[in-house]
């Protein structure tokens, strides 16, 4: 025990040694006490939260003496929205009381606005289509006389719909007017290239003749429109055949 001192010297002393003191009792109680109470402290098995909402899962881990943390949100396209479905650390670890969860809870499928696909080429489409992680569906061509080719002309889900991005929209694309193929007849004798043109939807409208040396007479050496072009039906060929 200490005495209280009788003289300002001795006062002094007393209060340098009761300092001391202080100060050594802090360092006991910091390196070895609480480190001990701490290490004393209970384990705690973390229960599994998946699947439960996040109301739930919050009650149900502070409960057993775990801080949740603020709870990170996530789209899913298989888990409801509002329900855990990640958590760390992981159930069934231990830990020490006070530990830290993280959360990962679903907000549900994730929906965006269908855009008008009307009017775009079928690449436009798709570049639009990706801005809301959507893709584009099956393509169907078709022939129309007022529509320019390779513009999309229809689509199965209507503009301003809200849909997830699992849903494929599928479009109609025109071909521009109906057209038929100039079949390949040279070579062919004017009897034959005149029936081919004829199967095609054409007809005749002129024979030219051409001098050759090469080829039997009535051979077809051209055509206007050239052979393989596409026309429009019922457009009229040309033949040029050797005399």
């Amino acid at each position: 025990m200490v005495r209280k001192p009788t003289t300002w010297k001795g006062f002094l002393v007393y209060c340098a040694i009761l300092i001391a003191s202080i100060v050594f009792l802090g360092i006991v109680t910091d390196k070895l006490i609480l480190p001990a109470i701490s290490d004393a402290r209970a384990t705690i098995v973390v229960p599994l939260v998946e699947g439960r909402t996040v109301q739930d899962a919050i009650v149900m881990l502070e409960s057993r003496g775990l801080v949740v943390m603020p709870p990170h949100e996530q789209f899913s396209s298989e888990v409801k929205a509002g329900v855990v479905f990640q958590q760390m650390p992981y159930a069934g670890a231990t830990v020490k009381g006070g530990r830290r969860i993280y959360l990962t809870v679903s907000k549900g499928v994730e929906t965006a606005t269908m855009p008008d696909l009307r009017g775009r080429t079928v690449r436009e489409a798709r570049l639009l289509l990706l801005r809301s992680n959507m893709q584009l569906g099956n393509i169907t061509y078709t022939f129309n006389d007022s529509i320019q080719a390779e513009t999309i002309m229809q689509q199965s889900i209507a503009a301003g719909t809200r849909v997830t991005s699992q849903m494929q929209p599928s479009v109609i694309v025109s071909q521009g007017p109906v057209t038929v193929l100039v079949p390949d007849i040279i070579g062919t004798t004017l009897q034959q290239a005149k029936q081919q043109i004829e199967l095609a939807g054409l007809k005749v409208v002129a024979v030219r003749k051409m001098a050759s040396s090469i080829f039997i007479p009535n051979t077809v050496l051209d055509t206007d429109p050239p052979v393989l072009s596409r026309v429009p039906p019922d457009s009229g060929v040309v033949i040029t055949v050797s005399e």
